[in-house]
């Protein structure tokens, strides 16, 4: 693990919030992650997918980050969506069992598609 700056981008798919995050994901750049995609959650109209396609690295801080997401999303009766293809992300996911809880998919289309949305 080196050191690799955190990027966020977000798009608005019709009712969908989509976050893009890209780079490392771990307790030095948590905070980072987690004050904008709990405002997502906060104030998205509707679902909200995070994209962790171009994650090359994802820590036990940012699997905690997840449960709190879709906690926060469920209270407010909307989805989340993590779209993770690589295994940098998969693997943590599925070692802590996560992959039973969270909404995982493979693509953002896949994510859009449940919604009902599409680009």
């Amino acid at each position: 693990m080196g050191v690799e700056t955190l990027h966020l981008h977000d798009t608005q798919v019709g009712t969908v919030t989509v976050e893009r995050v890209t780079g490392e994901v771990d307790s030095h750049n948590i905070d980072e992650l987690d004050h904008r995609l709990g405002i997502d959650c906060s104030h998205a109209g509707g679902p909200v997918v995070v994209d962790l396609t171009h994650v090359t690295f994802f820590g036990a801080a940012g699997l905690n980050l997840l449960v709190r997401l879709h906690e926060q999303c469920e209270s407010r009766g909307c989805s989340l969506h993590v779209v993770a293809p690589s295994r940098a992300v998969c693997r943590p996911i599925e070692a802590a069992e996560l992959d039973m809880r969270l909404n995982i998919v493979r693509t953002i289309d896949e994510a859009l598609a449940t919604e009902g949305q599409g680009w």
